[in-house]
Formats: C-alpha cells, structure tokens, sequence
C-alpha cells in the first residue's frame, strides 16, 4: 500500500483498519448528505466499540507479560492523540481569528477550551442536540465524542490493572460492569447523549468482546459465521434510518453487532471487504479525517454556502488533508519515545485551552483591526435568555409551583389575557421572538414552554 503503517502495539490486522475505514465513512456521509444517509452518525458507536477492544487488548496483553506502564500508556495517547488535535483546533481558531464576529468567536472560545481539555461533551449538554440545526454553526462540536474516549482511556487502565492484580475473572468482572454502565444511566438524571456515564457502556462492550475471546475458544465457530456477521452488521446500522434522536435498542443493535464483527475479523483476519485497499486506506487517516472534514462543513455553513453542492470537494479535501496528517504529522509523533515529547504536546494542548479561554474572557477580541464593524448583523447571534420573568410569573401561577422547562418567557403574566403558546425544543425558543410580535399585532399575548434537544 502506498500509505505507509504506523508501528503498533499488537500485531497489525488491517480488517481492523477496514472497520474504521466503514465508520468514518459512515460519519462523513452523515455530515454531508444527512437526508440521504441518516443512520450515518452510528460511526461514532462503531469507533467507542474498537477503542474499547483494542485498549482493553492493549493493556492486559501487557498487564499479561509484566510490561504495562501507566507513565507509558498515557504517553501512548498523547503521541496518537495530541498532535492532529492540536493542530486542527489551531487552525479553528485561526479562521475564526480572521473571518468570526466577536460574538461568534467568544462562543468560539469556550468550545476551544473545552475541546483542548477533553470536556467537550459536558459543555454541550442543555448548548444544543447533536440534530439540531444550530449544532452545524459549532466547529468543534464533534469533539464531544473524543472527549468521551479520552474520558474513558484515564478511568479503564486504572480498573483493569485492579481486576487483574485482584485475580479476577476478566470476563465475569467486564460483564457486571458493562451491565451496570448500560442501567444506571437509564435511572440517572443526566444527557442520553452527550454524558460521558450515557456512553461509556459502547466502550466497555468493546473490552468485554476481547475478555469473551481470552475466556472462550470461539476461532472455530465465529470464523465460520464472518460473512453472516458482517451481513448483520450493515442489517443493524440500516435499523438507525431517518433517527433523529439517540435510541438506546437501536445503538445497542450496532454495538453488538460491532463487537461480533470484531471477534470474527481477530480469529480469521482474511476478509476480503474490510482488508480491501480503500476501506484501509481511510481507517488509516480516520483520527484526522474525524477531525478535519466538520471544521470545513461547519465553517462553510457558517459562511451561508449550501454543503450538498459542495459535498464531493469537502470530501475529497478532507481525504487530502488526513493524509497530509497522517502522513507528516502522526507517523512523525508515534515514532517518538521520548517522555519530553509528550510533555511537550501535553503542554502545547494545555496553552491552546488557555488561548481559547483568553478569547472567551477577551469578548471574543472585538478590537481585531481588520473587522468590518457591523452592528445589526453582530446582534444575530446574541442569544436571547432563556427564561423571563413573566413566563416564570405565568406558568407559576398556573401550576402552583415554578416549573423546570429550560425555556420559559410570556409577553405577560395577566391570566385574564388570551394567550397562544409555543411549545417545542430549542427551534421553539428561536423561532419565539417572531411568533410574539406577530401574536401580539393580532391581539394575542405569547408563551413559551420549552426544552433543549428534548420533546417539552
């Protein structure tokens, strides 16, 4: 192959590289056509489920032959992580630098920080859905799922080195905890979505899918069943057409799926699909194929162009860039043992955090010389608060207690007034504005009761 490999911790399987080439695939036709290929975003879960394999794979096939290092493992992922990241998120900054409003480049700012610190996902919890339509103006918004993969990487090395220094079953222990990270969240108060305690489950299955392969001796069935497990594969991400909200029966369908599909490509590594030279190809350059493509879609719709008419170029320049990544960038940085280079790029990520929350507490840098000052369009993306005092007043006094909708807001709080109300998630409380001037020119006062990325 033309594109040269990385040197890895475990022998190289190239299928594996093949299943990412499907998932990143998945996520780019997402992004782009999303009307066409709506179950596209199930990359996301295809890529928590390798991790979770290969890392689990990683640290007790180490823990196994007495060469497992913490101090080692994390300078591993910084060197795999860190550079790409830095870089992309440099360069998001930089466009917004030269081109954001001081209003969209402070908001800018906080999704900066929280991306260089790997929090990202938090920050968007109640900010905006993954399918809302405001969710394209954000650049680093697919950042919420490397957060969640860093998150998990801190926590799972410290658990498996316990279960195995404790003699524990491997697979019995990853059962009972998989089982307890896909209930609790079901019972807990927090986001399906973006959480890190609503996803770390996908992950889990991934290191229980190698647990059951050290447990069992599944090579000679489960290889037998390679082209029915694929075929199973491609069925459960067909289940995800035209979703618009995270379904927990339908991602649980991918996850298995996935890790059946992994099982089967470890015993018996000669598939002919995934081994194929284009599917390897983009699992190589995935990471900064992940990174790189949602910056240029989301700055082109920031800049008022129409994605699908552009999608083949945006595709194809993502691929050219990745590869430049990958090849000068993350070949470079994974060749390097050094502890100080992974100081250094810790260190390079800790001063991008703190430049975006310099930009953030700066106002978003109005005083940059080369803005055009333009006051009316700025005040488009001031956003509007998401409660008054009216609608609290109002909805009190109908429910006898205050309510917890994210959005509350009335033009009065006169119970003896005919009222219309909008009722909805975060388009309601954009479109609400509007709908009261109108509804007050009829006669109408307005209300709002609505909920961020929710049904009301």
């Amino acid at each position: 192959m033309f594109i040269p490999v990385v040197n890895h911790s475990l022998k190289y399987n190239p299928a594996l590289d093949g299943l990412r080439g499907i998932a990143i695939s998945l996520v780019l036709l997402f992004h782009v056509w999303p009307e066409y290929f709506s179950f596209g975003y199930v990359g996301v879960d295809i890529f928590f489920v390798l991790s979770g394999y290969l890392i689990t794979q990683i640290i007790h096939t180490k823990l196994q032959s007495n060469s497992f290092s913490f101090k080692e493992f994390y300078r591993n992922r910084i060197r795999r992580i860190f550079p790409a990241m830095i870089i992309v998120v440099l360069t998001t900054f930089l466009i917004g630098y030269l081109f954001l409003f001081p209003s969209e480049l402070e908001q800018l700012g906080k999704h900066i920080k929280s991306s260089a610190f790997f929090y990202q996902n938090f920050r968007l919890i109640g900010e905006v859905g993954y399918w809302d339509e405001a969710a394209q103006l954000k650049p680093l918004l697919h950042f919420w799922s490397l957060s969640i993969e860093e998150q998990f990487y801190l926590l799972w090395p410290l658990i498996i080195f316990v279960l195995y220094k404790l003699r524990l079953n491997l697979f019995i222990s990853l059962l009972a905890i998989f089982s307890l990270l896909i209930v609790i969240p079901q019972f807990a108060n927090i986001d399906i979505f973006y959480h890190s305690f609503s996803r770390f489950w996908e992950l889990a299955f991934g290191g229980l899918i190698y647990a059951s392969s050290t447990k069992f001796n599944t090579s000679k069935y489960i290889s037998k069943l390679q082209f029915i497990l694929f075929i199973l594969f491609i069925v459960c991400i067909g289940f995800s057409y035209e979703n618009t909200t995270f379904n927990l029966l339908k991602t649980l369908f991918v996850v298995i799926s996935t890790g059946l599909l992994i099982l089967s490509i470890t015993t018996n590594q000669n598939h002919k699909i995934l081994s194929s030279s284009p599917l390897v190809f983009l699992g190589l350059i995935s990471f900064p194929l992940y990174l790189w493509h949602y910056i240029f879609l989301s700055y082109m719709h920031i800049f008022g162009l129409e994605i699908k008419n552009y999608g083949i170029w945006i595709i194809l320049i993502s691929v050219f860039i990745s590869y430049l990544t990958y090849r000068f960038v993350e070949i470079y940085a994974r060749k390097q043992a050094s502890y100080r280079f992974a100081i250094l790029l810790f260190t390079l990520a800790l001063a991008v955090g703190f430049l975006g929350q310099y930009t953030y507490k700066q106002n978003g840098l109005p005083n940059r010389t080369h803005l055009i000052s333009n006051d009316k369009f700025k005040q488009q993306f001031i956003r509007t608060p998401a409660q008054n005092q009216m609608g609290i007043s109002l909805t009190t006094k109908l429910l006898g207690h205050k309510p917890t909708n994210d959005y509350i807001k009335a033009t009065s709080n006169d119970l003896s007034k005919k009222f219309i109300a909008v009722i909805g998630d975060s388009h309601a409380h954009t479109a609400y504005p509007g709908f009261a001037e109108e509804f007050n020119q009829r006669g109408y006062e307005a209300v709002l009761l609505a909920n961020s990325s929710c049904s009301p």
